[in-house]
């Protein structure tokens, strides 16, 4: 009788020895932390500093001087991603957990370096001297321009070749408008620190107000999303319906963030960005987050010529079927036409 009682109770322990082992299993998956560390070098081994390794969310750790990289501390699988401008990597993007704790990764040079550009004047336009440009946008001969400061603020449509304001909607007193696109033949006209979006037909009639979750700078599109910057080094992709950010691009040369990122150009899949109280332009490669070109703006108008006082560049326009880059900026009494010449 005995014997019937223990061996079903020796079956009872075995199972629960066994399912206990599968959580702990489970458990270490998930719960354990763990450390993983390796070396960044070139080609010919030798360790490269200061890349940065991005591993989780807005989280990163940086290579020492000897290309040296430890991450302390995590938890399930993470996926570590180094970045360093002028390099591409090999893996590009590893997976690891903590059954792998040693990674290394090997960077090659690809030459990326930023084109830098000077320019020559085209053609010159009349521009109010009034109109302090936010942002510019261009379609069949017709300037969109959005302006700014309090009080003063609009959305106009400018005819290209004489300068006449041919429809204007003025803002109320309490918004400072900023950058401006078109997209899905709506006209967008973002604002600075009032969280609101003005949207228009072409006509500018006021199609609605609707509440924008960021301070805006400069707005483009890419035919499908809204571009935005807001003065510092980042660039988002909005969803134009949600107002959601789809995906966000940090701007940077050598590593160093580019800040003042100011009014905005979408032209063959690169984004044009005016560095705010600068006469530069740099152009963007949103697919591998990276600056491919700087354009020297220095000399292109005269502020002496002028009885009042200009403001700074501001100001990016692009006819894609002629090919014409056009330039201003706030309060200018000219808008430029012209072509890129690579230094």
């Amino acid at each position: 009788m005995i014997k019937k009682q223990i061996i079903p109770l020796i079956i009872l322990l075995l199972f629960l020895t066994l399912t206990c082992s599968g959580c702990d299993n489970n458990l270490s998956l998930s719960n354990i932390t763990y450390n993983v560390s390796g070396n960044v070098s070139d080609i010919n081994g030798v360790g490269l500093k200061n890349v940065i390794l991005n591993f989780a969310s807005q989280v990163s750790t940086q290579t020492t001087e000897d290309g040296y990289y430890q991450i302390t501390g995590l938890t399930g699988e993470i996926s570590i991603t180094p970045v360093l401008d002028g390099y591409s990597f090999e893996p590009n993007t590893i997976t690891v957990n903590q059954k792998q704790n040693n990674v290394d990764f090997i960077g090659q040079k690809d030459n990326h370096l930023p084109q830098k550009y000077t320019f020559n004047i085209v053609n010159e336009y009349p521009h109010d001297i009034e109109a302090f440009t936010q942002g510019l946008y261009y379609e069949k001969d017709i300037l969109y321009e959005g302006t700014g400061l309090y009080g003063q603020s609009d959305m106009r449509k400018v005819d290209l070749e004489t300068g006449e304001i041919l429809d204007i909607y003025k803002l109320d007193n309490q918004y400072f408008g900023e950058g401006i696109t078109i997209l899905n033949e709506k006209v967008y006209q973002s604002t600075w620190k009032s969280n609101i979006m003005f949207i228009y037909d072409k006509d500018l009639n006021l199609i609605k107000k609707t509440k924008f979750p960021f301070h805006c700078w400069g707005l483009t599109d890419d035919n499908v999303h809204l571009i935005m910057s807001d003065g510092t080094s980042l660039i988002r992709y909005i969803d134009p319906n949600k107002y959601e950010v789809s995906k966000e691009i940090e701007v940077t040369i050598n590593n160093e963030p580019i800040n003042n990122i100011n009014e905005l150009e979408y032209i063959d899949g690169k984004i044009y960005a005016n560095i705010w109280q600068s006469n530069t332009i740099i152009i963007i490669n949103p697919h591998k987050k990276k600056v491919d070109g700087i354009i020297d703006l220095n000399g292109l108008i005269n502020p002496h010529l002028y009885q009042h006082e200009l403001n700074v560049l501001n100001g990016i326009a692009y006819d894609p079927d002629g090919n014409r880059l056009f330039v201003t900026g706030k309060l200018w009494p000219k808008l430029f036409e012209i072509e890129l010449i690579p230094k």
